[in-house]
């Protein structure tokens, strides 16, 4: 599969990063934070119990720790009942996401060259490149992920249990 980066080469401060991929074979990513929209890689945590809640959490307690020494299972009995999990479970995974957003890089490519949009905003408006990459098969959803917009990301308690 055919993927493209666009560089802009209006700057000569810029010109490392193509001097990277086209040198070096490298690609420079980028912190999730940096990138130019503030809600990308966020998103909200749906705390609602469903029935394998009780399950997910009780394993998750026995492997843990449990509260005050109770069973696995009076410990998130008492969470659940008490409506107590989401005030328990958000910091320890804003914690995690947070670790993941510090950890990790991205890198953004498109699957056309012929967008002026991205010629403008990312190839420098038109005083820039378009650079061909050629992705073995075997990589696309392992180490490359297409992107799927959606206009809010909501995660259930189960999928982080």
């Amino acid at each position: 599969m055919k993927i493209y980066k666009f560089k802009d080469l209006t700057y000569e401060t810029k010109h490392y990063e193509f001097y990277q991929i086209v040198l070096d074979n490298c690609i420079w990513c980028a912190k999730p934070d940096s990138l130019n929209d503030p809600g990308e890689f966020k998103f909200k945590l749906d705390c609602r119990p469903s029935s394998n809640t009780k399950s997910l959490l009780s394993q998750l307690v026995e492997k843990n720790g449990t509260l005050k020494n109770f069973p696995p299972e009076i410990s998130v009995s008492f969470v659940l009942e008490s409506n107590r999990l989401e005030i328990i479970v958000a910091p320890i995974i804003e914690n995690l996401i947070n670790e993941c957003r510090n950890s990790i890089g991205i890198a953004s490519f498109s699957a056309t060259n012929n967008d002026d949009h991205l010629w403008n905003e990312y190839g420098g408006n038109g005083n820039g490149v378009c650079i061909e990459i050629d992705i073995p098969g075997e990589f696309i959803n392992k180490l490359y992920h297409p992107v799927h917009y959606v206009s809010e990301k909501v995660f259930d308690i189960d999928y982080f249990l």
